[in-house]
């Protein structure tokens, strides 16, 4: 998967610890992603890895191996589940700390903080001016759903709802995101066999200056998608676009039972 990524046409990639690996593996993945940071060849890419929430037990050690083992080879790191301004600055502190360390360039690596929550909503404009390194504000669609407690977790708009249940999600993001001179992106979408589902939510975020993404199982999706994404109206020079993620729920669970990665 990772090789695959390397070779493909995207413009950034990110390597995840979070959802895409099971909590027994997450240890072993992260020696995984240093030796694909440094034996594939990512000319041309933004390199990122996602780690783990900050709360989490998992965060402290997926900076310190990954940053130790790759962070010359590594542009950025993305934050998920981020809640508030100190979420980013324990990220910013520990790169900091770990850069200097090292004999880094101080402020080479770079945050990409995803917005997944109601909270997180509440406080992206202090998000997005909490540190110099942070480079873009992504959105979470799915769990953002489930913060909200909405009827459905499809990331469409199929409910009776007259109008685009995210336009304010997006519209904040934007807002904070265009205030502090940084990036916003929108995030996975969710159904693969539904291209003009597809086509309206890319039209919609690249209307409100946000980067459209991949469907999620983009592998998977209609072909149309593909040449969706090259025709699909895109924001102005700056912006960058992320990578859709697999639907690895039923990997997920299985590992997770099995004690074996996800991916």
């Amino acid at each position: 998967m990772m090789e695959k990524a390397a070779a493909s046409a995207a413009d950034e990639v990110f390597l995840d610890l979070e959802d895409a690996c099971a909590p027994l593996e997450k240890p072993a993945a992260r020696g995984k992603i240093v030796e694909a940071l440094r034996t594939h060849d990512w000319h041309g890419k933004t390199r990122v890895v996602r780690i783990n929430q900050v709360t989490s037990r998992f965060a402290f050690d997926d900076l310190r191996e990954v940053v130790t083992g790759a962070g010359d080879v590594l542009d950025c790191i993305m934050v998920p589940k981020v809640r508030n301004a100190g979420d980013v600055a324990f990220v910013d502190r520990a790169l900091l700390q770990l850069e200097q360390a090292l004999g880094f360039e101080v402020g080479r690596i770079g945050i990409e903080a995803q917005i997944e929550d109601a909270e997180g909503l509440m406080r992206a404009d202090e998000i997005a001016f909490s540190s110099r390194r942070l480079e873009t504000l992504t959105y979470g669609p799915a769990d953002f759903s489930a913060s909200m407690q909405l009827p459905s977790l499809s990331v469409r708009n199929d409910s009776t709802y007259p109008g685009d249940l995210f336009h304010y999600v997006l519209f904040k993001l934007a807002v904070a995101a265009r205030a502090a001179g940084i990036q916003v992106v929108d995030g996975p979408y969710l159904a693969i066999h539904d291209v003009d589902g597809y086509r309206a939510a890319a039209s919609r975020a690249a209307a409100l200056a946000s980067c459209p993404t991949k469907p999620r199982n983009a592998s998977r999706c209609d072909p149309r998608s593909a040449r969706l994404r090259r025709t699909a109206p895109l924001p102005s020079a700056g912006s960058a676009c992320g990578l859709g993620r697999r639907n690895n729920t039923g990997a997920y669970a299985g590992a997770r039972s099995l004690a074996r990665p996800a991916l």
